[in-house]
């Protein structure tokens, strides 16, 4: 296959010696832009000439082609017998798996990237790899597009968008049904076969390792490189297609791993189950020192509750290093401070406001990886009825905030915020869960609760909000209840044409100058337009904070 670029240094082998191991490496001697294309096939008879033959229709100057099979009992020694001449190599060894099998194959790419092309999958044209790797740069670690899946007549476009954008709205739990498609397939993924080497796919994972790679090749540096090419043809019916649950089951396991909001995850792909728990060992999780017989729910929140005993409790902080903890929950006492504490050595004193309350605590010095973090209170009192501890204060929900993580922004009076495209960077931190991409003239709210988080100066008398209706729910009008920090505020009827502008006021028990505040919508209905899969909510146009 290789057409003037360097050879492997490898003997065509079928079979390989049992006990094919990682330490059979072969030599990379690419010239920057070899790609080595490899199928790995179980049972595959029936549909492995088809990709055969596509990756010998290839024009790139530099590619090497390797099948692995896993020992198949049909048909599929007599393909591989009849193309042997024309694949580079051919390995037959059995594997704990697809993604053991991939992993080995790693090791029998001779060229700078590897990319997978399954029995049955097929290149979209003949120059797709070409097309790849000009447009690829040489310092690129990952370098991916877009494909085409197909099940049976039908044939649905995929097409992806930069990673970076991916993985923050999976970050920031902005993630709906359009989201998951915009996630490339390793059928359009080039991968370099050093790092592919050095990060294999995790083995425990059966159906989709590939994405965890992509999340956990983002996370460790990897430079990842979007080119507008449709590259392969995906057909559907695999395994991860027969077994649906454990695909969903999967998916929202690894995806927990990514996002600060692991309840979005769940109801993007468990919308008729609810919430799992909202902490995760990327937001850190509760260790000891919560209430066991308080209840998990208080009226004033939606989330669930950890309620904080009097003599203090612990929290683990994630595997990064950390400079700071943001914080909901509810409280009932005057004068409340929380100490903050590593080693016994104080990380920061923080105030916490008397109601429901989000607060974001600065530590004096960043706190290590898997650390454990203390949090002292100084008021708290016995429950009547409820045995055991004084209680504290009510917890939610809570996050570490690593270096360089967006914090809650600050906003001045005389500030007006348009939510369009143009001015994106002016808002992009406001967002919490539950948004869509911004369009030219608005940003939909996406599912049935969307947030806002801000934190209000002083002087600020009254936010006015600019919304617009659904035009495509089908149940009368759409109403849009709105909360401040947890309290119900506003229940309108938005009009079917036009605006509304909706107005808070400052005389609001719930508003807590100087504090975080999370603004919260939750539209009467939700609808999606034609050819297009977002559940969409109401349509925000711009806010503004008035002076006093």
């Amino acid at each position: 296959m290789a057409k003037g670029g360097a050879r492997l240094m490898c003997p065509l082998i079928s079979p390989i010696k049992s006990g094919f191991q990682p330490t059979d490496e072969c030599t990379i001697m690419g010239d920057g832009k070899g790609v080595t294309v490899i199928t790995v096939a179980l049972n595959a008879a029936r549909d492995l000439p088809l990709t055969i033959e596509s990756v010998l229709a290839q024009d790139h100057e530099d590619i090497q082609y390797v099948v692995l099979d896993g020992c198949s009992w049909d048909g599929t020694s007599d393909v591989l017998n009849r193309y042997r001449d024309l694949i580079d190599v051919v390995a037959i060894e059995p594997d704990a798996g697809i993604y053991s099998a991939m992993n080995k194959a790693a090791y029998l790419a001779g060229r700078d990237y590897v990319m997978f092309l399954n029995a049955g999958d097929q290149f979209y044209r003949h120059d797709a790899v070409s097309r790849m790797m000009l447009a690829a740069r040489l310092t690129s670690d990952i370098v991916y597009g877009n494909h085409v899946y197909v099940s049976g007549n039908l044939e649905l476009f995929n097409k992806s968008k930069p990673f970076e954008i991916i993985a923050d709205d999976l970050a920031r739990g902005n993630i709906a049904r359009h989201w998951h498609p915009f996630i490339p397939g390793h059928q359009a993924t080039f991968t370099r076969t050093s790092l592919l080497r050095s990060l294999p796919y995790d083995t425990a994972l059966q159906i989709c390792a590939d994405h965890d790679f992509l999340f956990r090749a983002f996370e460790a540096g990897a430079l990842m490189q979007y080119v507008d090419e449709t590259v392969a043809h995906y057909h559907g019916g695999g395994f991860s297609a027969r077994r649906g649950e454990l695909c969903r089951t999967e998916w929202a396991d690894v995806y927990r791993r990514y996002t600060d909001y692991p309840e979005a995850v769940d109801r993007l792909l468990f919308p008729e189950k609810g919430f799992r728990s909202l902490q995760t060992r990327r937001t850190g999780v509760f260790v000891s020192g919560f209430h066991p017989e308080m209840p998990a729910s208080h009226p004033d929140m939606a989330d669930n509750v950890r309620w904080l005993v009097g003599n203090g409790g612990t929290l683990l902080a994630p595997p990064l290093e950390t400079d700071g903890l943001e914080i909901s929950g509810s409280n009932d006492f005057d004068n409340q401070l929380v100490q903050f504490l590593h080693d016994d050595q104080p990380l920061a004193v923080q105030e916490i406001p008397k109601g429901v309350f989000t607060v974001e605590v600065a530590f004096d010095t960043p706190l290590k990886p898997d650390s454990f973090l203390t949090l002292l209170p100084t008021v708290f009192d016995r429950v009547d009825g409820v045995p055991g501890s004084d209680v504290a204060l009510a917890i939610g929900r809570f996050r570490f905030i690593h270096s360089g993580q967006a914090r809650v922004p600050t906003l001045r009076a005389g500030t007006k915020i348009r939510f369009d495209e143009a001015h994106a960077a002016d808002f992009a931190d406001l967002l919490g869960l539950g948004w869509s991409h911004p369009e030219p003239n608005h940003t939909w709210s996406t599912g049935p609760r969307s947030d806002l988080r801000m934190r209000i100066a002083d002087n600020i008398d009254a936010i006015v909000i600019k919304v617009s209706h659904n035009p495509h729910v089908q149940n009368g009008p759409q109403r849009l209840g709105v909360l401040l920090n947890g309290t119900a505020i506003i229940q309108a009827e938005l009009p079917p044409t036009g605006h509304a502008e909706l107005r808070i006021e400052r005389s609001s028990d719930a508003w807590q100058a100087g504090q975080i505040n999370t603004l919260t919508f939750k539209p009467s209905e939700v609808a999606s337009p034609p050819d297009d899969p977002r559940l969409l909510g109401i349509c925000l146009s711009a806010i503004s904070f008035e002076p006093c």
